[in-house]
């Protein structure tokens, strides 16, 4: 048990158990691996990069961070992590054939509070972009727990506005569209897609244990 203290290099192992520090200050490296379980890390000023690894029922709330993403070597919705709203680059596939961004834009960010993850992503389309064939997909920045819904996409097209539901099945960091009527969101349904149009899209899902 620390509290109110300056830290520098902390050591984890695997065999690591109930490490709680409060209102201390980590500094002096670059990265923590967390190892173990039981851990609690609340309200203190976390300098190096944090990766979580083969770790169960740890905390991490509250605190304030220099290097950002916590990195999730092994994700598990026992561990409880606050981290504010960071940027990833998804990854566009489809169903069918291979679809290219080109000149497009593509953009990501994601957060975690307790055991769950928020996310937004806009995909632009740019004059070069290539939506391929099939189910329109996008990576996440984790795995899901489970099977569900995990948010809305708002799609406009040529100034008209459609909307869609985002699924994932379980333990996968692929999500796909699916209409409002019926079928999934292609790149000619629910109407052909041309420069300029876009699909953003937010929604929050229990992260995976595997």
């Amino acid at each position: 048990y620390v509290n109110n203290s300056f830290l520098s290099d902390l050591l984890y192992s695997s065999k690591s158990r109930a490490v709680f520090l409060t209102g201390c200050r980590l500094a002096n490296a670059t990265s923590l691996e967390i190892l173990g379980a039981n851990h609690l890390i609340v309200g203190c000023d976390v300098g190096p990069q944090i990766t979580l690894n083969s770790i169960d029922n740890c905390a991490l709330q509250g605190n304030s961070y220099n290097s950002l993403p916590i990195i999730l070597g092994s994700n598990n919705p026992r561990n409880l992590v606050d981290q504010w709203a960071t940027s990833y680059t998804p990854s566009l596939t489809t169903g069918g054939s291979t679809p290219a961004l080109g000149n497009g834009e593509l953009t990501g960010t994601y957060s975690f509070s307790g055991s769950k993850c928020f996310f937004d992503i806009l995909l632009t389309l740019g004059s070069t972009t290539s939506l391929g064939s099939g189910e329109i997909q996008f990576s996440l920045p984790v795995k899901t727990a489970f099977t569900s819904v995990l948010g809305n996409a708002w799609i406009n097209i040529s100034g008209v506005n459609y909307t869609a539901i985002l699924k994932a099945s379980a333990n996968s960091s692929i999500a796909s569209l699916i209409r409002d009527t019926t079928g999934s969101i292609t790149y000619n349904s629910p109407a052909v897609f041309s420069t300029g149009d876009f699909i953003r899209m937010s929604g929050s899902f229990f992260v995976s244990s595997s």
